[in-house]
């Protein structure tokens, strides 16, 4: 595994688990995101995000994740996955194109299938903020 896809591991690892300590390690501090296009956003959103989804999916996970190093940081595509508290299973597509400068991951840009992810979480027995936490991330 390459310094990249070591980070990439590492990171979607930290992200499932609620690992703020990790992701401030591997992320530099003026870290920024985007999904799907939409507004950039920080390093407080990207350790709020797991927290969000475990609170409507306790038992949320990446799988079959596919690693590549760029050169210049990695792209993964995975499946991120839950039990949502109806004991409804979901699994959702998703790619991420990440930058990576000095050993740190720099940036992140995520895509997935927006509306799928709206319509799970709108659709279900969850609590309501934690399913506007949710869509706020994912739009």
């Amino acid at each position: 595994m390459s310094d990249n896809t070591n980070l990439a591991a590492r990171l979607f690892a930290a992200t499932s688990s609620g690992d703020a300590e990790t992701l401030r390690a591997i992320c530099v501090e003026d870290f920024a995101m985007r999904q799907n296009g939409g507004p950039t956003v920080g390093f407080a959103e990207l350790a709020g995000l797991g927290e969000a989804v475990r609170r409507v999916a306790p038992d949320f996970r990446y799988e079959n994740a596919v690693r590549t190093d760029t050169g210049h940081g990695f792209v993964e595509e995975h499946d991120a996955c839950g039990t949502l508290a109806d004991g409804t299973t979901f699994r959702l597509a998703a790619c991420v194109v990440a930058t990576v400068s000095n050993g740190r991951i720099t940036a992140a840009h995520e895509y997935f299938d927006s509306v799928e992810a709206r319509e799970l979480m709108a659709g279900r027995s969850a609590s309501k903020v934690a399913v506007t936490e949710v869509s706020e991330v994912a739009s």
